[in-house]
């Protein structure tokens, strides 16, 4: 009985090292800082793709709230989703400009 319980005891303390001894995603959260800025700098994504570049922020607040209370899977998860909202805002944004470009253009050549 006595070794059951110091076995026991010493799986205990090993999951209690391995998970205070997870890393936080430094270089995913970072990329996904850094996508949120490009997103925000992007004249074109801040006229006409405000929505996406709304949700990369909200993700990338979400990101480091997990990364706070050191759950790093789901500080990883928002962290990509902060990428991909901030290149969907940045892709969003260049079509907006181009569909603006095309419909002044064509109100030009009718007047």
């Amino acid at each position: 009985m006595r070794r059951i319980h110091t076995i026991f005891c010493m799986a205990l303390v090993l999951a209690m090292l391995a998970i205070g001894c997870a890393k936080p995603p430094t270089e995913d959260m970072n990329n996904a800082a850094e996508a949120v800025t490009r997103a925000e700098n992007d004249k074109d994504a801040v006229t006409y793709a405000f929505n996406s570049i709304t949700r990369a922020k909200d993700a990338l607040a979400r990101m480091n709230v997990e990364a706070d209370a050191k759950r790093y899977d789901a500080a990883k998860s928002y962290a990509a989703e902060a990428i991909a909202a901030a290149e969907r805002a940045i892709a969003d944004g260049r079509a907006g400009a181009e569909r603006a470009r095309n419909e002044a253009s064509a109100l030009v050549a009718q007047a």
